[in-house]
């Protein structure tokens, strides 16, 4: 008898032992698989990070007659990179931070080509190698100088903060009007830090599931046009959240974007500006728009709670057909026979951190 009970005691200890191998196996499968569910920042405090915003912007303007090459009547092209490190002081219960911002590099290129007669100007502005040059006068060394912003979990600037300190090291006004002063105005800093794919997402939604919450797959925002020469009234984005991909322990998703444009101003947005410049006033007034195309693409880190890139484009080409001037010979000539101007503007953006 006690040989049996001893046998059923190790049976029901081994039954128990694999039952909760299996339960700490199954726990452990849950967590690992386990993903952070919502599309927003996470900041702690103490925590650095060195990033880089890049712009680069050309207006192009070309002439194509039937049997001859295309003829460039004008170009210009302002390339734009800044770095930064980035330090978050404090952290508030809603999850927004105050981040103290000092710049460690800017650099600006600016040329031009029209009719044949070329320009180029640049600016250059090192904290590593204590050097400032630039092309125009007078212009003020940028690398060391610092501010301060209040920046909520989707990416939204709340607040710029030590503006007047700043201006008073690099030695100029708060309206001064210097080239490349204008870089580092309050519009200018938003841009740097703000990302599109975050401020207009919901930070999560609930899941089929019930109590449970998942990432948005698609979500859309109407939008103001982003330059002036785009004949819209506004745009709409769409975005699409794509695949969770696993790194070892790190979970990172993809954010991708399109947008068309939108021809009946949508309630809310305002008109778009008006150009200042006479002959884009006059192209834009008698063009067709040929093209729109308008692309994002994000990445975003779930499991540390921050924007590892976000690339955005926008190509804007614009057409004026000879046949629609209504000068000369042209009045002549039968549809789709005669020549074409066209316009082209496009812009292109990155934010990434830099190891």
């Amino acid at each position: 008898m006690k040989n049996n009970f001893k046998k059923t005691v190790l049976i029901l200890a081994g039954v128990a032992l694999i039952c909760f191998v299996s339960q700490s196996v199954a726990q452990a499968d849950n967590k690992e698989k386990t993903v952070p569910t919502s599309l927003r920042c996470r900041y702690k405090v103490g925590e650095k990070h060195k990033v880089r915003f890049t712009s680069n912007k050309l207006n192009k303007v070309w002439v194509e007659m039937p049997g001859k090459k295309p003829t460039l009547t004008g170009k210009n092209e302002t390339q734009h990179e800044i770095v930064l490190r980035t330090k978050v002081e404090s952290v508030d219960k809603d999850g927004s931070a105050i981040l103290n911002v000092t710049i460690e590099q800017v650099r600006l290129t600016m040329t031009s080509d029209v009719r044949k007669k070329k320009s180029k100007n640049e600016y250059y502005s090192d904290a590593k190698k204590n050097t400032s040059t630039s092309s125009w006068p007078n212009e003020p060394k940028l690398h060391g100088a610092s501010y301060k912003i209040r920046i909520a979990p989707d990416s939204t600037v709340k607040e710029v903060m030590g503006m007047d300190k700043l201006y008073k090291k690099i030695g100029v006004d708060r309206d001064d009007k210097r080239i490349v002063t204008g870089l580092i105005n309050e519009q200018k800093i938003k841009r740097y830090h703000e990302r599109d794919f975050l401020r207009y997402s919901p930070a999560r939604v609930a899941s089929s599931k019930g109590k449970t919450f998942a990432l948005p797959t698609a979500y859309e925002k109407k939008l103001p046009i982003p330059d002036a020469m785009i004949k819209a009234k506004a745009i709409k984005k769409k975005f699409k959240v794509n695949e969770v991909q696993k790194k070892g322990k790190t979970s990172l998703v993809k954010v991708t974007c399109s947008a068309e444009p939108l021809y009946v101003l949508p309630e809310g947005i305002e008109e778009p500006p008006s150009l200042n410049d006479f002959g884009k006033t006059m192209i834009k007034k008698m063009s067709d728009m040929n093209e729109l195309k308008i692309t994002d693409e994000a990445l975003f880190d779930l499991s540390a709670g921050l924007v590892r890139s976000e690339k955005t484009s926008v190509e804007c080409t614009l057409i004026i057909l000879e046949e629609n001037i209504g000068m000369g010979q042209s009045k002549n000539k039968k549809k789709g026979t005669g020549g074409a101007m066209f316009t082209q503007v496009s812009m292109d953006n990155t934010y990434e951190l830099v190891k």
